[in-house]
This record gives C-alpha cells, structure tokens and sequence, in this order.
C-alpha cells in the first residue's frame, strides 16, 4: 500500500512537471610501426574490476524490459543471426546475463510514434500508474531525461548490484547525470549504439588523393596527413575549413551552389551544434544545487560570436555547403549521396553512417573517419564532440517490485557487452571492417574519448519555449544550428533572449527532482 502511494506521488509530480513545463585529452595515441596491424580495444580499470555478481541467483525469476524500436542497431535479438557478428554478439550477451543469474527475461519491444518520444513516455507512465509491468526501461536518450523528471525511475545509485565504477560505464555521463546524489539512468557498452551516435568527420580516401590534401598538410602544418593533424593536436576548425575552401566545383554550370556540385565539406540539422561543442562548451551543467545555465553559455558571448563569424564566412564561400541553406526533402541521403559519389570530401555526420547500409554499401568508396576538430590547437580537455540522439539510456521502473534483480541484469548485461559486443563492435566492425590500416582504427579510439554528453540535449524536452516568430522550439538544441543555418552571428541576443527561460527550465526541472529524492 505504501509502494503504491509512492507511485502515486510521484506520478503526480511528474504530471505537475509536464505542466510547468571520460578521460580528456588533447592528442591521440600514436601510430604503430606495422599499418597493416590493429591495436586491442582501450579499456579503463579492466584488471580491477570486481565482479559483483559473483555467486548471485535469481532461480529463474521474470523480468520485463521495455525497449525502444532502434533506426541503427537493435539491444535485443531474439533469433541467433548467422550474418551479422554485431547481432550475434548481442544475442549470445543476453543469453549469457540471464543464465549466471538465473534470470527469465523477456524483451517488449515498443514501436508506436516510431519507437520513442511522447508515445513511449505515455506508455512507460501508464505502466507505473497501472503498478508496473516492465521492470527495465531501455529508451531513447532524450526519453530517459523525460521519464526522469516525470518520476518514473527508480534510484540506480541505491540499487544492490550497481558498481559504477565498472569499465563498461561511461563516467562523464555518469558525472553530469548525478543531481542531488541520485542517478536515474546509465549507458556505455550496454548501448550497442553509443559508439555509432558520436559525431564524426567523414573524409574520402580518394578525393583528398586527387586534392593532393596531405602535401598541403605538410606545407602549411609541418605534418604529413589528417591523421598526423588529429594527433598533433593541430585539427582545429582552422584547418578543416582552409582543406576545403577550394574544393568546390560547379557542377551544373548554373553558377551556384547546389547538390549537384563538389564540395570540401557538407553537413546538415544539429549535427553543425558540434562547432559549439568542439570548443569544449555546453549549454546546460550541472553542480549540487542541481541543473543551471554553463557558464559557457552566459559567459563566453565573444568566444562564441568568433566561432559563428568562422562558420558564417566558411559556409559562404565557395568550398563548403550547410545543406539546410538549400531546399531538399532528405539531407541524410543527399550529404550521403554527395559523399559516396565523390562530390563530398569532408562529411560532418553520426558514425552511424558507417554501419548502416550507407557508406558501406558502395564497394569502391575508401574513406576514414576523425574526430570533430578543436577552436584551437590548446584548447583545454582536447577533442570534444556531440552525441547525435538515438542512443539507448537504461533505468528500472519506480513500480517494478523486483528492482534488485533488475539492477542486477543491468550490471550483467554491461559486462557482458564490454567482453562480447565491445570487441566486435571495434576491432571487427570499426577497425576492421571500415577500417583500412591501423591509423584508421586508432581514430575511432579518438572518437569515443571525444564524447561528450549535455544536459540540454538528454532533457531537451523539458528546454522547449517560443521564439520571437511564435514557433515552438528546444531551445538548448536550437540557438547555435539555428544562427548557423541563417548566418548570423549575434550570440549575445540569444543569451538576452533564452537566459531567463533557460534559468527557468533549470529551476522548473530541479524542483521536481528535488521532490522525486525525498520519496525515493
């Protein structure tokens, strides 16, 4: 009875809400000796890692998971897949957590408004209002920050077989997530999608032959490729940007830019927040009084307003495209056809590309990736990049009545994706599959350093307001690609415009999670 008044309260509180509303670096590890060779997966505190449990069984107890309906690649598989190792992987991680805890697990796969958003959330809350059906969310990122402020989840930090000081859990989000000593959600290797939400720089192989881009590296840097760039600490906006100025060709003669033509670089929506992010900014922190504007935000305004005058004048000279800036029904396919068709040298986009059925389809395509580039060569932290959405938070419910089981799947299923799914995901797939020497592999170790997660993306929806125009946007997701796609480079009239409703977002969700700690 008690329980169920819990639920109770905080499903109200949520409701009110609705109303009201890992390491840094600075340059990567240094080439092998042997191009043909691959380097073992990086791992942090392997050795150490205590298995909590050990000797732990459940006798065949249930669980529920709710999951969402994934565009990349899924958590759960039902049927061993003889194709795809990924898939195997996942498949046999699964297996092996429910046979050491002697668990029945039972994976309910959500697809309604495409898997995730308001439908999944609604489903979630009336789940727990019912008394709990599913034990495990895995959701979406931005849904996990929803379900959060709703009072949905239950406290992982207080969960019997947590250990978050485990590898296969991603600290800095970890850090940034805690508010008010309580955690609601988690992901790292468990998220066989984390790796292939970072954004990337796609380069073609053979466009910056033709280009001859490494003889100028070696001019104007002292360096004698991209690679050699990345790990020099010299990939900044500076030098992408004067790679690709003089790249583009017009195509169709008509004496503009258009999607028929070449470009040095292209990208496309939110992604171009990376510019932002690449500094090392955020929009939204967090400290013990909960969630509050960055100081980057409120506080770098010159900063800021340099980097948009870069990009404004990058994107409108001749060798560089913000595909928003033209009309088009699908900017995915059209940066991915302009890339794979040799009319594309520098591809800002989600390292998803790379696994589904994109680059990868096109046999003579040879391309590699590097991490998004820095504001300046000493810039504190190193590499810093975005995660794109559609990555997988997992949590347990508040009204699930077997919350120690369910942490413990949570645990079981992390270290088993960091020695199953781990290994193939990078030393098969993305430094071998797509992956031509050993230099290409050592960049996607750069990638996953670079990771950076913010507040103002994983709660977005509770960051929505109503610009000057009167269309509803989220504001934290909205400022920078927005002035980026109109070329303008006012920043500090969006800080006079959004700081007080951002402050106000931040105190909105902080009273709500202030209320769900004292009944958790």
């Amino acid at each position: 009875m008690k329980q169920s008044k819990e639920i109770f309260k905080r499903v109200a509180i949520g409701a009110m809400a609705v109303f009201m509303l890992l390491p840094t670096f600075v340059s990567c590890k240094k080439k092998n000796s042997d191009d043909n060779s691959t380097s073992e997966v990086s791992t942090t505190g392997e050795a150490e890692a205590k298995d909590v449990l050990e000797g732990v069984n459940f006798g065949g107890k249930s669980l529920d998971v709710l999951y969402w309906k994934s565009n990349n690649l899924q958590e759960y598989m039902k049927e061993y897949d003889a194709v795809d190792e990924i898939n195997q992987m996942v498949y046999e991680r699964n297996k092996r957590t429910e046979e050491q805890l002697g668990l029945s697990v039972t994976w309910n796969e959500f697809t309604n408004g495409g898997g995730r958003g308001a439908e999944f959330v609604k489903a979630v809350e009336e789940d727990v209002l019912a008394g709990g059906g599913y034990d495990v969310i895995c959701s979406q990122n931005m849904d996990a920050g929803t379900l959060t402020v709703n009072g949905m989840y239950s406290d992982l930090k207080r969960s019997k077989y947590m250990d978050f000081s485990s590898p296969w859990w991603r600290q800095k989000l970890l850090q940034d997530c805690t508010i008010y000593d309580k955690l609601y959600f988690c992901t790292g290797d468990i998220s066989t999608n984390l790796i292939f939400m970072s954004s990337v720089i796609f380069f073609n192989k053979t466009m910056v032959e033709n280009n001859h881009i490494n003889e100028s590296i070696e001019q104007r840097y002292g360096v004698k490729s991209l690679y050699e760039l990345v790990e020099s600490g010299l990939w900044t906006y500076e030098a992408m940007f004067s790679l690709s100025q003089d790249i583009w060709t017009d195509n169709d003669n008509n004496k503009e830019k258009s999607f028929e033509d070449t470009f040095g670089f292209g990208t496309y929506g939110t992604l171009v927040d990376n510019f932002y992010y690449g500094a090392g900014y955020k929009m939204i922190d967090v400290d013990s009084d909960g969630l509050r504007r960055s100081s980057d935000y409120t506080d770098k305004v010159e900063q800021v307003e340099s980097i948009l005058t870069l990009c404004k004048n990058f994107f409108e000279k001749d060798g560089a495209l913000d595909f928003n800036r033209l009309k088009g029904e699908n900017y995915f396919d059209i940066v991915r056809n302009s890339f794979k068709n040799n009319k594309l040298m520098f591809s800002m986009a989600p390292a998803s590309h790379a696994k589904v059925g994109l680059y990868n389809a096109v046999n003579d395509l040879r391309y590699g990736v590097l991490p998004v580039p820095k504001y300046t060569v000493d810039q504190e932290g190193g590499y810093s990049s975005v995660l794109s959405n559609q990555y997988s938070m997992y949590g347990v419910s508040i009204a699930s009545s077997k919350a120690d089981a369910a942490s413990a799947y949570l645990q079981g299923l992390g270290k088993y994706s960091y020695e199953l799914t781990r290994p193939v995901i990078y030393e098969k797939t993305m430094k071998g599959k797509f992956s031509e020497k050993s230099e290409d592999a050592r960049m996607w170790e750069c990638v996953e350093k670079s990771q950076t997660f913010d507040l103002g993306r994983i709660f977005a929806e509770s960051f929505r307001g109503t610009n000057a125009s009167g269309t509803e946007i989220v504001i934290t997701t909205d400022q920078f690609a927005g002035k980026i796609h109109r070329g303008t480079n006012t920043w500090q009239s969006s800080v006079d415009a959004w700081r007080v409703k951002l402050g106000a977002c931040c105190n909105n969700i902080n009273a709500q999670l202030k209320k769900i700690a004292e009944t958790n």
